[in-house]
């Protein structure tokens, strides 16, 4: 037999042990900056602060008192024939309580309205409304409109409680300048009047006019003539002893005064050889004289930054008739002016 000598595959070898790692390599180079990022989104509003405290609560006002009181809840009617006593008990009533007149209806009266124009009284009734008072022909409108007139008399024979609404019933020069001060805007309709009567004679006063309102028509000054049209309403100043001036509107008014008078006599204002006379209005005057006469008087009308009319009067015995002094305005014409 053969010897065959097999031959055999040898078992694998174990794994060999694992060499050493390599050393690091060296740091790459480093990399550009990236873009800014977006801005981030806004935060949620932070929430709403306390209320504050509650403010002290104002102290309550007094309730209101009526200011008016009406005639006709004292019995006035416009169907009655004389509402005088209904006037009168209204007029007391106001006074006591100070209240002001309402006066909406046009009511008859036959007798004087003691009272009416609150002389005897400290405080001064004031009258409002749409009406009228009607006695003996006369018709006293409470606010006058249009062509209207609203007229005061006045004369040297007056009574404290008198009304002044007509001739047999006038009151004094002083007390019809303080219910026309009085009228706020009653001034602002129509037209007013002061009607003088008989023989005036100032006592003592000046008639410092400052604080008379503003009237959108000028304020007339009047008097009356006969029937042989001789003007019988005379000023006279011959038992004055202090003023200068009868009509004397100060300077330092704040708005124009308008005035015309008319039909007046004015004797004896010549206390002053040159600075007295019958009528003075220095600033802010608008005056027309018109079928006045002056006798014995320094002048008869004396303006100053104003504006003068004088026409068809009669001057005699005086200084000079006329005088105007600064910035004003005049137009005089067709006046008999003698021993100037």
């Amino acid at each position: 037999m053969t010897n065959t000598q097999e031959k055999f595959k040898g078992q694998d070898g174990k794994d060999g042990i694992d060499g050493k790692d390599g050393k690091d390599g060296k740091d790459g180079l480093n990399g550009r900056d990236g873009k800014d990022g977006q801005d981030g989104i806004n935060g949620r509003d932070g929430e709403d602060g306390r209320d504050g405290r509650d403010g002290v609560d104002g102290v309550d006002g007094q309730d209101g008192e009526s200011l008016f009181v009406n005639v006709k809840d004292f019995g006035a009617d416009v169907n009655n024939e004389d509402n005088t006593q209904s006037f009168i008990e209204a007029t007391n009533y106001a006074i006591e309580n100070k209240l002001n007149l309402l006066i909406n209806e046009d009511y008859k009266v036959s007798g004087n309205i003691r009272g009416f124009s609150s002389a005897h009284s400290d405080f001064k009734v004031k009258h409002y409304g749409t009406g009228s008072i009607i006695r003996n022909g006369h018709t006293f409108k409470i606010t006058p409109t249009l062509n209207d007139i609203t007229t005061l008399h006045v004369s040297d024979s007056h009574n404290y409680m008198n009304d002044g609404l007509t001739p047999e019933h006038t009151i004094a020069l002083s007390t019809a300048l303080r219910y026309l001060k009085n009228l706020g805007e009653r001034s602002l309709n129509g037209q007013w009047q002061i009607k003088l009567h008989g023989t005036i004679q100032q006592r003592g006063s000046s008639r410092n006019l400052l604080d008379l309102p503003y009237f959108s028509k000028p304020l007339l000054i009047t008097g009356n003539r006969n029937e042989n049209d001789e003007i019988t309403t005379i000023i006279d100043g011959s038992e004055n002893n202090i003023d200068n001036y009868w009509w004397y509107n100060d300077t330092g008014s704040s708005y124009q005064k308008y005035y015309i008078f008319k039909d007046l006599k004015f004797t004896n204002w010549r206390n002053h050889a040159t600075g007295s006379g019958a009528i003075v209005c220095w600033d802010n005057s608008d005056v027309s004289v018109l079928n006045c006469e002056a006798d014995n008087c320094s002048r008869l009308a004396w303006i100053r930054n104003g504006r003068l009319i004088a026409r068809y009067n009669k001057v005699s015995n005086g200084y000079t008739a006329f005088t105007v002094q600064y910035h004003t305005s005049f137009n005089i014409e067709e006046n008999d002016i003698s021993n100037n």
